[in-house]
């Protein structure tokens, strides 16, 4: 009986020291550089492995808190071994709750292009990215399209690498979506993705992004508007075989449309 009294203060302690350090990673960067410098990650780390949900789920929000803060603290999260633990917690039978906790703080470990997050560090994510975007909650869906919209942010050796793992058809899905949490970054990654090679844009044009661009130009929300303007551009800046691709698709009397009516930065 003492022996678990005394292992219930002991999770008690974890989770309000923990809980603490959440709240202070949360503050200024200068915060976030303290708790860093006074060795808070890899406690954090450790706790991912507790039996005792709520010290696990917390030990994420720290984590997630950290890597938050820019490249540098992003990369001490990965190389204190998180991304294993996280990715193992993702895969197991943990509340709605829990696993958007997990999608955001992986989603913070994609964030930031200078430089991006190591092609080792993709690799291991991806997978379970792939997996999250079948997720039927939509905060889920969110930082699983984000974290993809940042991995596909200027860089095609990654965009390669989303474009790998057959994510194409379910982002196009996505970007149907009446929830614009979700279809505002599903957007952006297809975006980012014919902004690569002309090969990428082929891959996305084959996926039929063009039949939804139409509805997407008159959408009510003038950022989606700009948004799909944006994809456009790059399709159009691509070669004659690209460029022809949109005007088949009857997009040019809804883009002229956005350009008379529309508001000045989807113009």
């Amino acid at each position: 009986m003492e022996t678990r009294q005394a292992s219930s203060r002991n999770n008690v302690c974890e989770l309000e020291a923990v809980w603490a350090l959440t709240n202070i990673a949360s503050g200024t960067s200068e915060l976030t550089c303290a708790a860093v410098d006074g060795g808070a990650i890899q406690p954090s780390v450790e706790l991912l492995s507790s039996t005792h949900t709520t010290v696990c789920e917390q030990a994420v929000w720290a984590l997630g808190n950290i890597a938050d803060d820019g490249p540098e603290f992003r990369d001490n999260v990965i190389s204190g071994d998180a991304i294993p633990h996280l990715l193992t917690l993702v895969s197991s039978s943990i509340p709605v709750t829990f696993v958007s906790n997990i999608t955001w703080t992986l989603s913070n470990l994609c964030w930031n292009k200078n430089p991006h997050p190591s092609d080792h560090t993709v690799k291991q994510m991806l997978p379970a990215l792939f997996h999250l975007l079948w997720h039927p909650d939509g905060e889920v869906l969110s930082d699983t399209c984000w974290a993809l919209s940042y991995l596909t942010d200027g860089c095609d050796a990654h965009i390669s690498q989303v474009v790998d793992t057959g994510v194409l058809p379910r982002l196009v899905e996505l970007m149907s979506s009446s929830e614009l949490n979700v279809l505002t970054p599903s957007l952006r990654t297809v975006g980012n993705i014919v902004t690569g090679t002309d090969h990428q844009t082929q891959l996305a044009l084959d996926t039929a992004i063009l039949a939804v661009r139409p509805q997407l130009l008159t959408h009510p929300r003038p950022s989606i508007q700009k948004e799909a303007a944006w994809a456009l551009s790059n399709v159009a800046a691509g070669p004659c075989q690209h460029t022809q691709q949109p005007i088949a698709c009857s997009v040019l009397p809804p883009l002229v449309a956005v350009l008379e009516n529309g508001e000045l930065k989807a113009q």
